[in-house]
C-alpha cells in the first residue's frame, strides 16, 4: 500500500507494523494454531469448540449471543490463506487508523466492526427465513472487522493511492466500491463460501464511524460542552443579579 501519508508517495510499499495490528495478528494467529492442533489431536472436541464459538444463527437465537463476538477469532484450520488474507488487511489499514485515533480506539473499532458483521449475518439469516430460503450458514473469520478497517481508511483518506494486488494504483475512494462489487460477485458465485453479509456489516460500520458517526459524535460533544458552560455560568451568577422579564408569551 502506498499513499500521500501512509507511507509518503514514492516511499516504501509496506508501512511499519503498528501495535494494534501486531496485537490482533498475534491473537488471531495463536488461536488459529490452537484450533489446528486441536483438530488433529481430538476431532470430536474440535467440532464441539467450533459449534460453540463460530456464528450459527440458530444457536444465537437459542441464547448463544456471544457467538457474534467469538466468531471473528476463528479461521479456516484447513488452510492458512484465510488467516493470511485477513491479517494482511489488518496490517495495511490498522496503522493509519492508529495514527489518527490511537491504539485503544482502533482495537475497539475492530471489535465493533466484527460485531456489526455478525449482526448483519443474523439479519440476512432472519430475512432468509422469512423469504423461505436458508440463510443460516456457519460463519467465522476476522474479515468483517478487517474490511471495516479498509472502509474507514477509504473514508478518512479518500485521495490516498493504494496499490491493488501490489501493482495497480487505485484511489481509496474507488477501492471501497470495488471491494463491495468484487465481494458481491464472489458471494453469488456457485459453491462460494464468502460471507458477504459479514463483510457488508463490517464495511458499513467503518463508513458510519469514520464518516457520519465521527461528525455526529463531535456535534454531540460540542453541544454537551456548551450546555455545561451555560449551566456553570448560571450557577456562578447570584440570584439577585439575574435580570428578570419582561416575558413575552
Amino acid at each position: 500500500m502506498s499513499s500521500s501519508r501512509f507511507p509518503p508517495a514514492g516511499g516504501l510499499a509496506f508501512p511499519p507494523l503498528s501495535r494494534s495490528a501486531l496485537l490482533l495478528i498475534v491473537i488471531n494467529a495463536a488461536l488459529w494454531l490452537s484450533l489446528l492442533v486441536l483438530a488433529y489431536l481430538d476431532a470430536s472436541r474440535f467440532a464441539w469448540v467450533l459449534s460453540l464459538f463460530a456464528l450459527d444463527p440458530d444457536a444465537v437465537l437459542s441464547g448463544y449471543v456471544f457467538q457474534i463476538v467469538t466468531y471473528m477469532f476463528i479461521h479456516d484450520w484447513r488452510s492458512p490463506m484465510h488467516l493470511l488474507l485477513n491479517m494482511l488487511l489488518v496490517y495495511f489499514f490498522a496503522g493509519p487508523l492508529e495514527q489518527r485515533w490511537g491504539r485503544t480506539r482502533v482495537l475497539l473499532f475492530a471489535l465493533g466492526a466484527g460485531v456489526a458483521g455478525g449482526a448483519m449475518v443474523m439479519l440476512f439469516a432472519l430475512l432468509g427465513g422469512l423469504l423461505g430460503f436458508s440463510g443460516g450458514a456457519l460463519t467465522f473469520g476476522f474479515s468483517g472487522a478487517a474490511l471495516g478497517m479498509l472502509a474507514a481508511f477509504c473514508i478518512l483518506y479518500a485521495e490516498a493511492s493504494i496499490l491493488l494486488f501490489f501493482v495497480i494504483p487505485v484511489k481509496a475512494k474507488y477501492l471501497l466500491w470495488l471491494t463491495v462489487g468484487i465481494d458481491l460477485l464472489f458471494w453469488i458465485a456457485p459453491g462460494s463460501d464468502v460471507s458477504f453479509p459479514a463483510h457488508l456489516g463490517g464495511m458499513l460500520f467503518g463508513v458510519l464511524v469514520a464518516g457520519g458517526g465521527a461528525l455526529l459524535w463531535r456535534r454531540i460533544t460540542r453541544r454537551l460542552r456548551y450546555r455545561r458552560i451555560v449551566k456553570e455560568a448560571l450557577q456562578v451568577q447570584p440570584k439577585d443579579k439575574v435580570v428578570k422579564g419582561p416575558w413575552v408569551h
